[in-house]
């Protein structure tokens, strides 16, 4: 053994600093585990739980995301679909109040030309008596000139004239 400690002793090695050093390292050893390193596991601990806590939340929030787009997607469909249907339904009335004006203006039309027809009429028969009178004013004057004299009931023979040619 005295080769082994005048070899180390030759290096620069001692017994006694090296217990010294040992008992040194076990106090600062026991003092650090008993002070320090449960404040150091704590906080470690802590910063696991919130390291945990935002992956769990992570993965919540990509959850609700997933779900916030499906929902916006069924929203969306409903609205397109929605929006079809309105189209559909405007596009009925539209058609609707198109054959509605169009029967309307049928109607406006015809009514049109049942009263012109009527004020045709009435203008041909009012032509026809204004000429008729005139006829046969004139008859009963081209008479009156031919028998050169007047007739005894001027009135009358209108009358008879105006028979004639109706």
């Amino acid at each position: 053994m005295n080769i082994i400690t005048s070899a180390l002793s030759a290096l620069g090695f001692d017994f006694q600093v090296a217990i010294a050093n040992l008992i040194n390292f076990a106090i600062i050893f026991f003092l650090l585990n008993k002070y320090l390193f449960p404040k150091i596991r704590t906080v470690i601990e802590e910063r696991k739980k919130t390291i945990a806590e935002g992956i769990t939340n992570s993965e919540l929030a990509k959850k609700q995301l997933l779900t916030a787009e499906q929902e916006k997607s069924g929203i969306l469909e409903r609205a397109q679909e929605e929006a079809r249907e309105i189209r559909v339904e405007a596009m009925k009335q539209k058609h609707e109040r198109l054959m509605d004006i169009e029967a309307e203006s049928a109607v406006a039309i015809a009514n049109a030309k049942h009263i012109l027809a009527l004020e045709l009429e009435i203008d041909r028969k009012a032509d026809n008596d204004e000429f008729a009178h005139s006829a046969a004013e004139a008859f009963s004057l081209a008479v009156d000139k031919i028998v050169g004299e007047k007739l005894q009931d001027p009135k009358m023979a209108r009358e008879y004239i105006l028979g004639l040619l109706h």
